[in-house]
């Protein structure tokens, strides 16, 4: 995902990234546009499980999605938000967050965050017509 200063931001699976000698651990890490590891994102954050989506606000704080359900210690089922130096924003409340993993996000121009997960299972609806 680009965001407006043509940087690259860089989620997934991986615990280290390594370039000319440095490492930077936990799922997430940002790149300056020409590949450059980007130090202003100070990834704080440490995801316990892997990262599938990035959504970035228009005040530059980012949303992500995946399989994890927690940051830092602190509970965060499947969704999270950052602020724009990579710590974790703990103005941004989900409730219990998502049972099931976040397989896709988008922020509309509008602000509301779209939220794309897999229901493994639904429970009873009560429906009235």
């Amino acid at each position: 995902m680009f965001n407006q200063t043509i940087k690259i931001l860089l989620g997934g699976t991986f615990a280290v990234y390594n370039e000319f000698g440095a490492q930077i651990s936990e799922k997430i890490f940002r790149l300056n546009d020409d590949g450059s590891f980007d130090s202003s994102l100070n990834a704080i954050a440490h995801f316990d499980f892997y990262i599938t989506s990035i959504a970035l606000q228009q005040d530059g704080k980012i949303i992500v999605g995946g399989a994890f359900s927690s940051v830092s210690s602190t509970a965060q089922n499947k969704i999270v938000r950052l602020n724009t130096d990579g710590s974790l924003d703990s103005s941004f409340q989900t409730d219990s967050g998502f049972d099931d993993v976040v397989h896709s996000l988008l922020v509309q121009q509008n602000g509301k965050i779209i939220v794309v997960v897999v229901l493994q299972r639904i429970k009873e609806l009560h429906m009235k017509t």
